[in-house]
């Protein structure tokens, strides 16, 4: 999965967030794997992954970790 991720990077190697012009340091999982069940196909499906620069991860990070705070269980 790990080389997957890389490929990803390689052939999006821009930050998705709009607007931004950096290159990307993370591949992200647009939708969380903890929101995810463990037979959901988008697990790690490249329609699932973004690339994000550093700022824009940890905003990212931030807010889906403030949403799982609240998520039902």
């Amino acid at each position: 999965m790990a080389g997957s991720m890389k490929a990803y990077r390689l052939q999006f190697p821009y930050c998705a967030h709009p607007g931004c012009t950096r290159l990307g340091d993370h591949v992200d999982h647009i939708v969380p794997l903890a929101e995810l069940t463990k037979n959901d196909h988008r697990r790690y499906a490249w329609s699932n992954y973004q690339t994000l620069c550093e700022p824009h991860h940890q905003q990212k990070t931030t807010a889906d970790a403030l949403r799982g705070k609240t998520r039902l269980r």
